[in-house]
C-alpha cells in the first residue's frame, strides 16, 4: 500500500486527460485568470475520476500481489547442510546450488538439473504452464548422477566427494540447455560429462507419474526461463477508441482556435471602447490591461478555463466503466457456458471491436474440429481394413465375443470391420505363441509397432485384463495405442526401461528393452524407437507423415510387381483418406545389426557432447538420425478421424453471410484441408477453387498468374484459394503483393502446412495491407503468435492446454460461441459505445457552446454564465448514469420486458448476419457522424442561448419587479441542457425498462436538488437563484420552448435520415430500367 499510492498517482498523471485537467485547476487558482474566485473547482470531478481509476487499479494490483505471495510462499523440501536432512522451506528461499526434493504432482519452483529419480533415472513432467500442452514429457537424470545421488534420498553423501557443474548464463531460449559436470572423489577428478535439455526442468512444470526426484537449482526468480519469456502483452485499443482519441485532439485544436478568436475579439473590442471602459471601470492608463499582448494572454487563459470542458472529462472514465461491465456481462452470460465454464475476458478494451470484424483467421484442429481422434481404418500391404463411411452409434459390450460385434466403438476407436481380428485369431490358432511370428508377418508386426512406437505413459497394473488409463503426448498416439489394445495387443506400461505388451490371443506378455527414442518434432515430422526383444534382436519402429516416411523407404527391385502394387495401393488409399478429411500416418520398421547400432550410438553421443557449437551439434544429430532411420520396410498406413465441432458449418456460413472473410490456417495437407473446408461450408461446389502448391518460384508465379487472369476476366465471380506452406514461403519473399491482391478478392482462403510463424505473418500482412479489423481464433500453443497479432484474439479452451486461452483477449469453450460473441455481444457493444461517444461530445458542445456565444454579448471578456461548482459536477453527477445504463442494458431486440444482468437465452441478432453487415458498410461512429453531432450541439447551443436571453432580457419577468441577471439566463440554459440530454438518452433506448426511466428522472432530480442546495449559501454563484427562477413564469416558458425546439429538430433529423435510408434501399432493390432512365 505504501508503494501503491505514489506509483499509481504517477501513473494516473501520465494520462494526457488527467494532466490536462490538472493544468486547468492550476489556471483556476491564478488570480489574474481565475473565473472561479481562485477555487480549483475542476479538481472535484478530477478527484472522483482518479479515485475510481485508482480503486480499479488497486483491486487488479491486489490480485496480482496475492498471486505473487501465493507463489512465493509455496513450500518445497530443501537439503540442509546443517542438519543433513531435507526440510520444508518456502520457494522464495530457494537459491542457486540448493538441492531440492520434489514429490509426485508438485510444481517445480526453479530451473533445475535432475540428479536422481525414483524410476531409475527417468521421470515425467507436464508442461501445460509453459507451452499449453497437456501431454507428459519424459526427462532423465544423467546415469552417473543417478547412481551417485540416489543414495541421498536415504542417507548422506560422503564428505570427500564433490560435484562441480558448469552451465550457460541465464537466457530466454526455451527448449535449449547445455552444461557439463565432473565428479571429484578423493582428489581424483573424473572427465567432464555433458548435460542437455533432457536433464533440465523449467520452473512451472509439474512432476507426474514419478514418486520423487532430486535436483539442483541452476536459475531462480527472474533468471528462470519462464520469467525471462514473460513479457507484458502489448496493449490493444479498439478502432473506435483510436478514432475517438484523434477527434479529441481535433476538439482540443478547435478549443485553441476558439480561445484565440475570443482573445483577439476582446482586444479589438477593448481598443474600440477603451475611453468608456477606462472611465467606467476606473482603469489607469498605465495599467497592464492597456497592453494588448497582456490582454491577449490573460483572455486566452480565461477562455481556456471557461471552455476547458469541451474535452469531456467524464467520457474517458464513463467509457472505461462501461467496457469493464460489458466484459463482466459476457463472463456472466450463460449462453457461453461449456461444461459449466464461462467465457473469459482478458481485454475489456475491445468489446466494440467485435462488432466490426471483417477478417477471421482460424486454426483447424481443435478449433473447427473436436481434437478427439478416433481410429477409423488401416491398410496393411494392399488390404484395407475398416469402413471409412459414417456409421450410426451403437452400444458395445466387451464381454461379448468379437464375432458378434461388427463395430468397435470406444472413446478413441470407431472401427467397423471384423476381418482383421478374425485373421489374427486364425494366425494365433496356428502359431500358438507370439514367439512363432516373424517379421514377414506384417499384421502381427504392424500391431506390435502400434503398441510400442509411442511415448505414452501409464502406471503398471496388477490385473492386466483391467482397463488402463493412458497419458498420451497427442490424441493421435492415444487412438493408435487404443486400436492396438482393441485388437488384442495391449500396452500395459514401462518399468525400468522395459516396455510391456500383453497379447490377449496367446495370454502372454512380451517385453522390449528401450535402446533409443528419437522424438517427434515439427521439422522431422516422425518419431522412432529402437527396441531389443527377449531374443536380443534390435528393431527400429518409425511412424510419421506420409510424405516423410514414404521418402525413406528401402528401394526395391523395379521388377518386383508385388511391392509396386502394395506401394501404389497405399498411396491411393492415403489419397482417399485425405479426400474425406481423415488424418493419415505411415508406419515402417527396420531390423538393426548390433554393430550398426553401436556405431550409431557412439557417434550420436559424441555429437550430443558438443557444447560450444549448437548449430554443428544439431546438424550432426539430424544426419545421424536420418542415417539410422533410412531404408525402412513399409508396414501400413492408418486413418484417424477428427470430427467437426458442433454447428461449425452453420456458424461459418453465417459469418460469410455477414460479409466476414474467413481464412483457415492449418498444418494439415491440402487434400485434408479441402475436405474439412467442404464439411464446414467454407468451400462450395458453386465457387471456383484455385490451388497454389508450387515448390519452385516459376511454378508459383504461373499459378498466381492463372488466378489473376481469372479475376480480370470474371471480376464479379467468387473464388476460393488454397495455398501450401512451401508456396507461401516463396510468395512472402517474391510475390507478396500479387498474392494478397488475389487473396483479398477471394471469399475463402485456406493455407495448408503452415508454421506458427507463417500464421502470424499472414495475419500481419492482411492487417497492414487492408486496414480492416482482424480476428484470430485457435486452441493451441502454436496459435498464440497469430492470436496476439490480430486486432482481436480468441482462444478456445481445448485439449491442447490453456496457452491460447491465456494469451487471448477472449476465451470461449467452442467455435460456435463465436457467432454470439460477434453478432450479439460485439454488435450491441459497437452500437451502444459509438452512440455513447457521440452523445458525450454532443452534450458537451450543447453545454459549453452557450459559453462561447454568450461572449458576443460581453465583448468576450470571459464572463461566467453558469455556477462554476455546479458546472464542474455537471458531467459526473447529472448526466453520466443514464448513458452508462443505456450502454449496458439497452438491446436492439430484447428477450425480456425487464432489465437483465445475466443473459440465459439466445438473441434474435444471432440469426441475422445481415444486421451485423450493416455496421461494416455504414459505421455509426466515423469522421462524418462525429462532426455532425459536434456541430449539431453547437447549433442547438445557439438556440438555447437566444431563447433564454430573450425570455429574461426585455422586461423584468419577476413578480416583484427585480431585474434579471445573466446568471438566471445561464442557469436556465443549464437546467434545459440537463433535461434535454437525459431525455435524449431515453430516445436512444430501444428498451425503456421502468427502472431506466426512474433513474433517468432521478438524475434530473439530482440536479434540481443540488441547485436548491447551492442556492442556500452565499459563497456559491447560484445563491438565491433557485427561488427566483422557480417562481418565474418566463423560466417555465423558456424551458418548454427550449425542450420543444431541440427535440423537434432531433426528431425531424431522425425522420429525414430514416426516409433517406429507405429511399436508398428501395433504389438498390429496385433499380430503374433502361426505359425509365431514357425518359
Amino acid at each position: 500500500m505504501l508503494t501503491f499510492l505514489p506509483k499509481n498517482s504517477l501513473e494516473q498523471f501520465r494520462k494526457a486527460s488527467n494532466l490536462y485537467f490538472l493544468l486547468l485547476g492550476i489556471f483556476q487558482i491564478l488570480p489574474p485568470v481565475t473565473t472561479t474566485d481562485g477555487q480549483p473547482t475542476v479538481y472535484l470531478p478530477l478527484s472522483f475520476i482518479i479515485m475510481v481509476s485508482m480503486i480499479k487499479d488497486f483491486f487488479e494490483d491486489f490480485k496480482r500481489h496475492r498471486a505473487d505471495d501465493e507463489e512465493n510462499n509455496r513450500t518445497v523440501q530443501k537439503y540442509s547442510l546443517r542438519t543433513g536432512v531435507f526440510e520444508y522451506d518456502k520457494w522464495q528461499n530457494v537459491y542457486v546450488g540448493d538441492i531440492i526434493r520434489i514429490a509426485n504432482k508438485q510444481r517445480i519452483p526453479a530451473d533445475i538439473i535432475i540428479l536422481a529419480t525414483s524410476k531409475g533415472g527417468e521421470c515425467f513432467v507436464e508442461t501445460k504452464n509453459l507451452d499449453g500442452e497437456t501431454n507428459l514429457k519424459p526427462k532423465y537424470a544423467h546415469p552417473q548422477l543417478q547412481t551417485l545421488y540416489r543414495q541421498l534420498n536415504e542417507k548422506e553423501l560422503p564428505y570427500n566427494l564433490f560435484v562441480t557443474m558448469d552451465f550457460e548464463r541465464q537466457n530466454p531460449l526455451m527448449y535449449k540447455f547445455k552444461g557439463s559436470f565432473n565428479i571429484v572423489n578423493e582428489n581424483k577428478e573424473q572427465p567432464k560429462e555433458p548435460l542437455n535439455y533432457e536433464n533440465f526442468l523449467e520452473r512451472g512444470c509439474s512432476l507426474q507419474n514419478t514418486d520423487w526426484i532430486l535436483a539442483v537449482t541452476v536459475y531462480t526468480g527472474h533468471d528462470t526461463k519462464i520469467m525471462m519469456n514473460s513479457i507484458i502483452g502489448k496493449m490493444k485499443y479498439s478502432t473506435v477508441e483510436k478514432l475517438m482519441s484523434k477527434q479529441i485532439l481535433w476538439v482540443f485544436l478547435f478549443l485553441l482556435f476558439e480561445c484565440i478568436f475570443a482573445s483577439t475579439y476582446y482586444n479589438v473590442w477593448y481598443q474600440r471602447n477603451v475611453n468608456e471602459l477606462q472611465s467606467y471601470l476606473n482603469i489607469d492608463q498605465n495599467a497592464p490591461e492597456n497592453n494588448s499582448f497582456y490582454n491577449f494572454i490573460l483572455r486566452f487563459a480565461m477562455w481556456f478555463l471557461l471552455l476547458g470542458n469541451s474535452v469531456p472529462i467524464s467520457l474517458l472514465v464513463t467509457l472505461e466503466t462501461v467496457k469493464f461491465f460489458q466484459a463482466q456481462m459476457i463472463q456472466w452470460d450463460k449462453n457461453y457456458l461449456t461444461f459449466d465454464r464461462p467465457a473469459a475476458v482478458h481485454s475489456s478494451n475491445l468489446s466494440e471491436e467485435l462488432g466490426v470484424i471483417e477478417y477471421i483467421f482460424s486454426d483447424k484442429t481443435g478449433t473447427l474440429t473436436q481434437n478427439i481422434m478416433k481410429f477409423k481404418s488401416i491398410i496393411i500391404d494392399d488390404i484395407v481394413y475398416g469402413d471409412i463411411e459414417e456409421q450410426p452409434q451403437q452400444e458395445i459390450i466387451d464381454e461379448k465375443p468379437f464375432k458378434e460385434k461388427q463395430r468397435i466403438v470406444s472413446q478413441n476407436v470407431d472401427f467397423t470391420d471384423d476381418t482383421l481380428y478374425s485373421e489374427l485369431v486364425s494366425e494365433f490358432m496356428n502359431k500358438k505363441s507370439a514367439k512363432n511370428f516373424s517379421n514377414n508377418d506384417h499384421i502381427f508386426l504392424t500391431l506390435l509397432c502400434l503398441s510400442l512406437c509411442h511415448t505414452i505413459q501409464t502406471e503398471l497394473v496388477e490385473n492386466i485384463e483391467s482397463e488402463i488409463q493412458y497419458n498420451a503426448s497427442s490424441p493421435d498416439e492415444l487412438a493408435l495405442v487404443s486400436f492396438a489394445a482393441e485388437m488384442g495387443f495391449k500396452y500395459i506400461g514401462k518399468e525400468d526401461n522395459i516396455m510391456k505388451v500383453y497379447i490377449k490371443h496367446s495370454k502372454e506378455t512380451l517385453k522390449f528393452q528401450i535402446q533409443q527414442i528419437i522424438e517427434f518434432n515439427s521439422t522431422r515430422k516422425r518419431m522412432s524407437i529402437v527396441l531389443k526383444d527377449q531374443n536380443g534382436r534390435l528393431t527400429l519402429f518409425c511412424k510419421g507423415a506420409d510424405n516423410v516416411i514414404l521418402s525413406m523407404l528401402q528401394d526395391f527391385d523395379e521388377n518386383d510387381s508385388i511391392q509396386k502394387n502394395i506401394l501404389f495401393e497405399i498411396k491411393k488409399q492415403l489419397q482417399e483418406y485425405a479426400t474425406i478429411g481423415l488424418r493419415t500416418l505411415v508406419l515402417g520398421y527396420k531390423e538393426l545389426e548390433q554393430k550398426e547400432y553401436e556405431k550409431f550410438l557412439s557417434e550420436y553421443n559424441r555429437a550430443q557432447s558438443i557444447l560450444d557449437d549448437d548449430q554443428l551439434r544439431e546438424s550432426l544429430m539430424n544426419q545421424l538420425e536420418e542415417m539410422i532411420e533410412n531404408n525402412l520396410q513399409l508396414l501400413c498406413a492408418t486413418a484417424i478421424e477428427d470430427k467437426l465441432q458442433d454447428k461449425v458449418g452453420e456458424v461459418i456460413a453465417d459469418l460469410k453471410s455477414a460479409g466476414i472473410n474467413v481464412w483457415v490456417l492449418t498444418g494439415d495437407k491440402i487434400e485434408t484441408a479441402i475436405n474439412i473446408g467442404f464439411s464446414c461450408k467454407l468451400l462450395t461446389d458453386q465457387v471456383k477453387r484455385f490451388i497454389i502448391d508450387g515448390d519452385v518460384e516459376g511454378q508459383v508465379e504461373r499459378q498466381l498468374a492463372k488466378v489473376t487472369n481469372y479475376i480480370n476476366d470474371h471480376p464479379d465471380e467468387p473464388l476460393s484459394l488454397i495455398v501450401s506452406g512451401v508456396a507461401l514461403v516463396i510468395i512472402i519473399h517474391n510475390f507478396k503483393e500479387v498474392f494478397f491482391k488475389v487473396a483479398l478478392k477471394a471469399n475463402a482462403v485456406m493455407a495448408c502446412r503452415v508454421s506458427p510463424k507463417q500464421k502470424q505473418e499472414i495475419v500481419n500482412l492482411v492487417r497492414r495491407l487492408t486496414g480492416k479489423i482482424t480476428l484470430a481464433i485457435g486452441d493451441g500453443a502454436n496459435d498464440v503468435a497469430m492470436i496476439t497479432q490480430a486486432h482481436v484474439g480468441i482462444g478456445i479452451r481445448g485439449l491442447e492446454g490453456q496457452q491460447a486461452a491465456k494469451a487471448s483477449d477472449y476465451a470461449i469453450g467452442e467455435f460456435k460461441h463465436l457467432r454470439r460473441l460477434l453478432f450479439y455481444s460485439g454488435h450491441e457493444s459497437y452500437r451502444k459505445n459509438s452512440n455513447l461517444i457521440l452523445f458525450n461530445f454532443y452534450k458537451n458542445q450543447l453545454y459549453i457552446g452557450a459559453f462561447f456565444f454568450f461572449g458576443f454579448s460581453n465583448g468576450f471578456s470571459g464572463q461566467n454564465l453558469y455556477d462554476q461548482w455546479l458546472s464542474q459536477i455537471f458531467n459526473v453527477f447529472f448526466t453520466s448514469l443514464p448513458i452508462i445504463l443505456y450502454a449496458l442494458f439497452d438491446e436492439k431486440y430484447p428477450n425480456s420486458n425487464y432489465m437483465q444482468l445475466v443473459q440465459d437465452k439466445a438473441n434474435f441478432l444471432e440469426s441475422r448476419p445481415d444486421i451485423y453487415r450493416e455496421y461494416l458498410t455504414k459505421p455509426i461512429f466515423n469522421l462524418v457522424s462525429f462532426w455532425q453531432q459536434f456541430l449539431w450541439g453547437l447549433l442547438q447551443a445557439i438556440l438555447l442561448m437566444v431563447i433564454s436571453f430573450y425570455a429574461f432580457e426585455p422586461i423584468s419577468p419577476h413578480v416583484h419587479g427585480q431585474n434579471s441577471t445573466y446568471l438566471e439566463a445561464g442557469m436556465t440554459i443549464m437546467s434545459a441542457v440537463v433535461f434535454i440530454v437525459n431525455f435524449k438518452v431515453l430516445l436512444l433506448h430501444n428498451t425503456n425498462y421502468p427502472i431506466i426511466v426512474y433513474i433517468n428522472i432521478g438524475s434530473t432530480t439530482c440536479f434540481i436538488l443540488f441547485f436548491l442546495l447551492f442556492s442556500q449559501y452565499p459563497f456559491f454563484e447560484s445563491f438565491d437563484l433557485f427561488q427566483r427562477l422557480y417562481e418565474c413564469f418566463n423560466y417555465y416558458l423558456a424551458m418548454i420552448l427550449m425542450l420543444t425546439v431541440t427535440n423537434f429538430f432531433d426528431l425531424g433529423r431522425q425522420r429525414y435520415n430514416y426516409f433517406v435510408e429507405q429511399y436508398r434501399e428501395q433504389q438498390q432493390n429496385n433499380p430503374p430500367n433502361q426505359l425509365e432512365i431514357e425518359m
